[in-house]
């Protein structure tokens, strides 16, 4: 008797992470536990398309992401982006994750604000080819204002409209419609912006933050960082 092989399911979240702070970490957590993923890969941009004015050195996210998911169980970190030159486009990095695991499902993770500018992206469509796009809603805004998108193939709005009504936490599969998975989880409005601007005030809550990175941040004197009587470190 045969049995049937169960694939590895594999999640990629990018960004600049700039820096990474608990909400990175928390959602991940949840797509992670809700699509029911084995991996997460963590991957810092090392030139993003849409460069920030103030994104530290590749180096300094690149560490301060491992120091960030190293008590993560499920969790790594991949310097792909950083070892390769030019601007990081997300469909050059999943068709590397593609031929590294020829057999494991892809999912990309993003929030529903970058999904919605999906066609302004380098090679949507061969992204697509390669990956399922794991889509995490953002605070107040619904998945029903997707509707009409061609990413979504032809998925009813009132299909949305349902999941936005659901209270607890839930993803919805578009497959065969399309290869995208809406996640749902708990919100968190933490910004890496916000985090930026409380540093350089000395203002931080620090437990938005894991306290490795903290620590990292203040030994490096990154962001302009200040401390609570505004001086800078």
């Amino acid at each position: 008797m045969s049995t049937r092989r169960v694939r590895t399911k594999i999640g990629v979240f990018g960004g600049t992470f700039n820096p990474i702070h608990v909400c990175h970490l928390h959602v991940a957590a949840r797509v992670r536990d809700l699509v029911g993923l084995d991996r997460v890969i963590f991957v810092p941009a090392a030139e993003p398309p849409h460069k920030s004015a103030d994104l530290v050195p590749a180096f300094h996210r690149l560490e301060m992401t491992k120091l960030a998911v190293a008590e993560w169980p499920g969790f790594e970190v991949d310097d792909l982006e950083l070892r390769r030159p030019g601007p990081s486009y997300s469909a050059d990095t999943m068709e590397e994750f593609h031929r590294r695991y020829p057999d494991a499902d892809l999912y990309f993770l993003l929030g529903e604000d970058m999904f919605r500018d999906l066609s302004t992206w380098r090679d949507p469509h061969r992204l697509l080819s390669v990956c399922r796009l794991a889509v995490i809603a953002r605070s107040g805004v619904p998945f029903a204002a997707l509707a009409g998108l061609p990413w979504l193939g032809d998925t009813p709005r009132e299909l949305l409209e349902r999941l936005d009504a659901q209270s607890d936490e839930v993803t919805l599969d578009l497959g065969p419609r399309a290869p995208v998975c809406l996640v749902k989880p708990t919100p968190c409005d933490v910004s890496s912006t916000q985090v930026r601007r409380d540093l350089a005030a000395g203002c931080l809550e620090k437990k938005v933050l894991p306290a490795p990175v903290h620590s990292y941040i203040l030994k490096q004197r990154l962001y302009g960082v200040r401390d609570e009587q505004g001086t800078i470190l």
